[in-house]
């Protein structure tokens, strides 16, 4: 329920929305039926980026949404079995002067962490970034798929 209030960048109370509360409740029966918010939706104080995770027969592959990000901004690495993908979106242009009267765009840190099938090749893992997706491609290895012979 972080769109109900609307106000200066100190998150400040001072502004109530009747737009905002029906925003708010909205998303929840947004969020019930589908799982998600927005498109850069919120979980606690870090944004939670859109993606797909998808398998083809060479491939499993990540797209995630990052509206607004830089390249440099974004952290990819394995751990164990999970790609985990991390970054943040700054503001550069905000001063403290400023009062909003009305604010959707969220800055801060995201992070996301998919679990990787056990055939994946993680040496060669590539990833690209264009147009705000960065799309992450994991070839599927064979090595890990053991052939047993029934007798």
């Amino acid at each position: 329920m972080s769109n109900i209030v609307h106000s200066n960048k100190n998150n400040n109370c001072d502004n109530f929305s009747v737009r905002g509360l029906q925003r708010a409740v909205d998303n929840i029966f947004d969020s019930f039926f589908t799982g998600w918010d927005s498109e850069l939706s919120r979980r606690g104080s870090s944004l939670l980026p859109a993606c797909d995770f998808y398998e083809t027969k060479e491939s499993y592959c990540l797209s995630l949404e990052l509206p607004g990000i830089s390249k440099e901004s974004i952290d990819i690495s394995i751990s164990g079995d999970s790609l985990i993908v991390k970054g943040e979106k700054t503001c550069n242009n905000e001063s403290k002067d400023k009062q909003f009267y009305h604010r959707e765009r969220y800055y801060g840190s995201f992070y996301r962490s998919i679990q990787l099938p056990v055939n994946v090749e993680q040496d060669k893992v590539s990833a690209n970034f264009s147009d705000g997706v960065l799309n992450v491609t994991i070839p599927k290895s064979e090595k890990h798929i053991k052939r047993i012979d029934v007798k």
